[in-house]
């Protein structure tokens, strides 16, 4: 697609696009995994994934942080705000909050704040890094079978 008038907004939407299917992706092979008892995969609802360098980058997007917890419900929400204050850096809650907003139509390039090029990388790097992990958890499942 060629649309060089909404150029900085479609590159936003690639990144949320793709941390949509990230997410999606984790989220099948997370569930596989925790049927197969593969070790350190728990239910979807309890996996982690602990990446404080992400952790700390998503801390500095002011407005992503606003948008996100609005936006949330209760246990998300609950998540996200120990995400957002430190109290631990699961990565997930962040990936699963866009994929749900995107998901349902609220969610777009500019309420997030992910204008920039830095911005959008740090989608790309959070969708980047659940794709490495559905793929470690892969591995581990055809080790169970």
């Amino acid at each position: 697609m060629d649309a060089p008038e909404v150029g900085k907004t479609l590159l936003g939407y690639d990144a949320i696009l793709k941390v949509f299917l990230a997410y999606t992706a984790y989220e099948e092979i997370v569930t596989a995994a925790h049927k197969l008892n593969v070790n350190g995969v728990h239910h979807i609802g309890l996996n982690v994934r602990s990446n404080i360098g992400l952790a700390d980058r998503f801390r500095k997007n002011e407005k992503l942080k606003k948008f996100l917890i609005a936006y949330s419900k209760a246990e998300l929400g609950g998540k996200l705000e120990l995400m957002f204050t430190k109290k631990f850096n699961d990565i997930v809650c962040v990936a699963f909050a866009l994929r749900s907003i995107f998901a349902h139509g609220d969610l777009t390039p500019t309420a997030i704040g992910v204008t920039t090029k830095v911005e959008r990388d740090l989608l790309v790097d959070l969708a980047n890094d659940l794709l490495d992990y559905s793929d470690e958890v892969f591995s581990k499942c055809m080790n169970y079978t």
